[in-house]
C-alpha cells in the first residue's frame, strides 16, 4: 500500500477550492523497496513544494475498503489545468500508479484549519462521501445544509462542502476523531440521506494534527 503523509499549510479560510481523490491507476509498482522508498519521498517532497507556494490546503491517506481511493489533496488554485500541473513532479501520478479525480467544490459549513497544526504528526479521522444523482429540490438542499449546522457539532464535523458539477461525488465531509456512532447517526439524519436522495460512504482519513477544528 503506497502511504501518503498527511500535510497542512498556513493560508486564509477558503470558500472554494479543487478536491483531489488520489486513487488507484493501472501503473506498475517498482519491485525493489528503494525504489518505492524514492518514489514516496519524491511525492511527499512534491507536497511541500506545493506547501511552500501556498498552494495546498491539505493532503492525507484515506483507507478505503476497496482500496481504489488512495488519498485527498485540497488546493486552492485558479483551474484544473493548473491542479493537474501541481502534480507534474508526483511520480506516482506521472508513473500512473495513481490518478486524479479532479472537482471543484464550494465550501458550505466549517474549514480545514490552517494555523496552530503539527504537519510532523497526524490524526486519525473520518471523511464521508455523498453520491447521488441530484441534489434533490432547493427545499431538501436548505434541510441538509440547516442539518450541518445544527447537529454536525455533536458528531465532530468541521468541514463540508459541495461539488460544483456532481460529477465525483456531491458533496464531501470531514468529521474530527472518530466516533463512527455519533457520525453515523448524522448521516441517517441527513435528510437527502433520508429521502435516498443520496448515498454516504463512510471511511477512515489521516491529516496533520489539528487539521480539523472544532466549530463554534
Amino acid at each position: 500500500m503506497v502511504v501518503l503523509s498527511a500535510v497542512a499549510v498556513a493560508q486564509s479560510p477558503i470558500k472554494s477550492a479543487w478536491w483531489v481523490f488520489l486513487v488507484k491507476g493501472e501503473g506498475p509498482r517498482p519491485a525493489a523497496d528503494k525504489a518505492l522508498e524514492e518514489m514516496q519521498s519524491a511525492h511527499i517532497g512534491n507536497f511541500k513544494r506545493l506547501f511552500g507556494e501556498k498552494k495546498l490546503i491539505a493532503a492525507g491517506p484515506v483507507q478505503d475498503p476497496t482500496q481504489f481511493k488512495r488519498g485527498i489533496v485540497v488546493l486552492t488554485v485558479k483551474d484544473a489545468d493548473e491542479v493537474t500541473k501541481c502534480f507534474g513532479p508526483d511520480p506516482y501520478v506521472q508513473g500512473k500508479i495513481m490518478n486524479l479525480e479532479v472537482t471543484a467544490i464550494s465550501v458550505d459549513y466549517g474549514r480545514i484549519e490552517t494555523k496552530s497544526i503539527d504537519p510532523n504528526a497526524i490524526e486519525e479521522d473520518r471523511l464521508v462521501i455523498f453520491t447521488g444523482e441530484s441534489r434533490g429540490d432547493k427545499m431538501a438542499w436548505k434541510f441538509h445544509l440547516a442539518h450541518a449546522k445544527q447537529d454536525g457539532k455533536s458528531a465532530g464535523l468541521s468541514f463540508l462542502a459541495s461539488s460544483k458539477d456532481g460529477k465525483n461525488f456531491q458533496a464531501v465531509a470531514l468529521f474530527r476523531g472518530k466516533d463512527d456512532e455519533a457520525i453515523q447517526s448524522w448521516i441517517d439524519n441527513d435528510p437527502l440521506v433520508k429521502s435516498g436522495i443520496w448515498k454516504a460512504t463512510k471511511i477512515p482519513q489521516w491529516l496533520a494534527k489539528g487539521a480539523l477544528p472544532e466549530i463554534p
